[in-house]
């Protein structure tokens, strides 16, 4: 490509890959673009801006050491200065209030979460001492000044109002009063949605109405564990993903804790079912069911996995390397088969995505023939048809179910069985059963006679 450059107005041909066709001014990959040396000097004298900015461009992704080092890597940064870097930003970078470090993994925390709101942002003072954008320097919100006739006390502005906009609006609905702490609702998001529930639609517009549309998002997060339907949200879209991949994290701790809180769960697992695929989501379907197995619960965690089977095939490779497979085939193993069930939709996409697991028994524990003969036809056979799974899966069931044959309507139902699965069934088992069943029953007697009549030999069981 020929461009011009806005500095100094000269043309230049380059080469543009498929990597720089989109960047963000402001991101880590752009300014690696535009100026490496640039991005190699800040990384080398503070690290622990750079790595968090990192975490915060990848707000749905729980990295480790190694994949936030790769993803610096991919931007052009010498490995010996990551190495260099990341040694000198332990300790900072692992307490910093933005990041969240679970299992050696570390994401991106948003405002409002796990840390008191004025020791947050007393911390954010002391990092970031310049204006926000878009505020002259000497303005100040007008509820952090003070009311005539009252002095500031050194330090107040700190603490003064800094819960986020969304806490204020919360506490004002609950009537918690003008002290309540944003900590307070982001530790318990499950119970404040309970709690939330027992306003009407008209409260929970005026709610909503009461916050500014830019900051709505982190309160439509925490309102999607709303234990009923309301017609005050028209759409669960704009829930901020930050903020709602927080709550699921949350809300999972919260429900080994409180298990009257199940009903929250399930609306928040239903409602984030159509989210990026996350740990928290997993972990809270997981628990949901560990508390309850009642149908508001199964059909929830159906329908989430349901998602979950759809949106592996057009997962961006950041999404699909991050997801925990295993833990998702633990929790499906709780789901019935059924045609357009959720575990069967997961499992037809592991075939496609991962063949290799295809075949792993997690995936297929407690399948039945019933199940089987629904989708033999259907796309999750498909799955069923590649050899390993075959020889993994469904052969062994065949022979199970054969070995179990006692009746001649049993038998006659294994016979007219599709072709797909009549296949695995062992010939010498097969003739086995036939004399099994010939044992109690004269009409399947005299079939065996006649067939062993033609040949007197074995390969009468063949036929």
């Amino acid at each position: 490509m020929t461009v011009r450059w806005d500095d100094d107005g000269r043309r230049e041909d380059v080469r543009i890959s498929s990597d720089a066709t989109f960047m963000k001014p402001g991101t880590l990959r752009h300014e690696a673009f535009v100026d490496l040396d640039g991005l190699t000097t800040r990384l080398e004298s503070d690290p622990v801006p750079v790595l968090v900015q990192l975490l915060r461009e990848h707000p749905r992704s729980s990295l480790t050491a190694l994949e936030i080092k790769r993803k610096l890597g991919e931007l052009g940064l010498a490995q010996t200065v990551l190495d260099k870097a990341w040694r000198k930003a332990q300790s900072g970078f692992k307490t910093h209030a933005h990041v969240r470090v679970n299992k050696l993994k570390y994401r991106w925390r948003p405002t409002g979460f796990d840390r008191p709101a004025f020791k947050r942002q007393e911390e954010q003072v002391d990092r970031e001492p310049s204006a926000a954008p878009g505020k002259a320097e000497g303005d100040i919100a007008p509820e952090a000044a003070a009311l005539p006739g009252q002095g500031v006390a050194a330090g107040a502005i700190q603490v003064q109002d800094v819960s986020p906009p969304w806490a204020r609006a919360f506490a004002d609905a609950l009537r918690d009063g003008p002290g309540a702490d944003a900590k307070v609702y982001a530790e318990r998001p499950l119970g404040t949605a309970v709690r939330l529930a027992r306003l009407d639609d008209e409260a929970i517009e005026r709610l909503i109405a009461s916050i500014r549309e830019s900051d709505r998002g982190p309160a439509l997060a925490l309102l999607a564990a709303l234990p009923r339907g309301t017609r005050a949200v028209e759409s669960w879209d704009d829930a901020d993903p930050v903020v709602l991949g927080e709550v699921l994290d949350v809300g999972a701790d919260e429900l080994r804790k409180d298990r009257s809180t199940a009903t929250a769960a399930a609306q928040l697992v239903q409602r984030a079912a159509t989210a990026p695929v996350s740990d928290g989501l997993i972990a809270l379907a997981t628990a949901l069911l560990a508390v309850d197995r009642g149908k508001t619960s199964l059909k929830a965690v159906d329908r989430m996995a349901k998602s979950v089977g759809d949106r592996l095939f057009h997962m961006p490779d950041a999404e699909r390397a991050a997801l925990d497979l295993d833990a998702v085939a633990k929790l499906l193993t709780a789901l019935p088969f059924t045609r357009q069930g959720g575990r069967a939709a997961v499992l037809a996409a592991v075939g496609q995505v991962w063949p290799e697991r295809a075949a792993d028994e997690i995936w297929w524990r407690g399948l039945t023939l019933d199940a089987l003969t629904e989708f033999a036809t259907d796309f999750l056979g498909l799955v069923a048809k590649r050899p390993e799974v075959a020889k993994a899966v469904i052969a062994p069931l065949m022979a199970r179910e054969l070995s179990e044959v006692s009746s001649r309507v049993r038998l006659a139902g294994l016979l007219a069985l599709p072709t797909e699965l009549v296949e695995h069934l062992p010939p010498e088992a097969m003739a086995e059963a036939f004399r099994r069943v010939a044992t109690v029953d004269s009409t399947v007697d005299a079939w065996v006679r006649l067939l062993g009549q033609e040949d007197g030999s074995t390969g009468s069981a063949r036929n």
